[in-house]
């Protein structure tokens, strides 16, 4: 996940956390608390960040807050975080007031169904949603609208900011596993974008209107499950799929077409944007695969083809 055009956080299942100061040209390993990472499922998962402080979350309620003026990460510890029974999956934020601005919010599971924590400045709250595991959270905060899903066909909105949710509605199979969620604010005509097994994809192009499913064209390709989907400031959407599929769409989601490298050769995690307005060269697609690399595509025709760039060495090379 991204703080801005220059810094970022990847997170990997053996709860290895690293960090980018250079758009994700070089990547430093980031030290976390001793000892809070033991065990089998220690895994991170997902993570979000803001102007003066982040947040990372994992599985077994591994939960980790920045520390600005000591540039380090503390263990969070409260027991409607880290709880061991509660499963963080994604991260987000949303907009509490305009005197406040915005607070983390994080999606889940515990033994009871699903499980959506909000951080609201000095306490946590808690909303226990639904049966199954929730996997994905995002906010249109410039209109407080969020959307949660999860597994089993759960989805549910809020149109206060996350004080309530309510189900609800997408087109076709209503048990389909649905695995991300994007959504978009400043005036984009792409409101919110959902990914789902079986390269499924659904579009909400207002807020007053239905959600419809997008036309996925891969050439005869086998997609596979979207696992991570992204609407980036210009109301383009990308999305990335265990099939290896970068895909994008123009059109207000309607429509998803491979993208111009098309695939790679690892199945794929997550997928993010780098958008610098003025600063062409250095827009780009960046996705994470599961060996633990980052492919990088810029917009750029010049600097194509594309890099590949492994976290761990920070080394660049020509790949894909």
């Amino acid at each position: 996940f991204m703080a801005n055009d220059l810094e970022g956080y990847a997170l990997d299942e053996n709860g290895t956390l690293w960090r980018t100061r250079t758009g994700g040209w070089g990547w430093t390993q980031q030290g976390l608390p001793i000892g809070a990472l033991d065990g089998e499922t220690a895994g991170l998962t997902a993570g979000v960040y803001f102007k003066t402080d982040g947040w990372v979350v994992g599985r077994s309620g591994r939960a980790f807050r920045y520390d600005l003026p000591s540039d380090s990460w503390r263990t969070v510890t409260d027991n409607l975080m880290d709880a061991p029974d509660r499963h963080w999956h994604a991260a987000a934020k949303f907009h509490v007031d305009n005197t406040t601005g915005e607070l983390p919010i994080f999606a889940g599971e515990w033994s009871g169904g699903g499980m959506i924590v909000r951080w609201n400045g000095s306490e946590f709250q808690q909303f226990p949603i639904g049966d199954f595991a929730l996997r994905g959270i995002a906010f249109d905060y410039e209109n407080d609208r969020g959307y949660a899903v999860g597994d089993k066909g759960s989805f549910f909105v809020t149109t206060n900011s996350g004080n309530n949710w309510e189900k609800g509605n997408l087109p076709g199979d209503p048990e389909r596993n649905l695995l991300c969620v994007s959504a978009s604010s400043a005036g984009s005509l792409t409101k919110a974008v959902i990914g789902a097994t079986d390269g499924n994809i659904f579009y909400l192009v207002n807020n007053a209107g239905t959600w419809q499913q997008s036309q996925i064209i891969a050439g005869g390709r086998e997609v596979g499950d979207i696992v991570d989907i992204k609407i980036d400031p210009n109301g383009h959407t990308y999305a990335v799929s265990e099939g290896g599929m970068v895909l994008v769409s123009y059109d207000r989601g309607i429509t998803f077409e491979l993208d111009t490298f098309g695939f790679t050769k690892s199945d794929l995690l997550a997928v993010e944007r780098i958008t610098v307005p003025g600063q062409y060269e250095r827009n780009g697609t960046w996705v994470a695969g599961d060996k633990g690399e980052i492919h990088v595509f810029p917009d750029d025709p010049t600097r194509r083809p594309p890099i590949s760039v492994d976290p761990e060495s920070s080394e660049v090379g020509t790949g894909g």
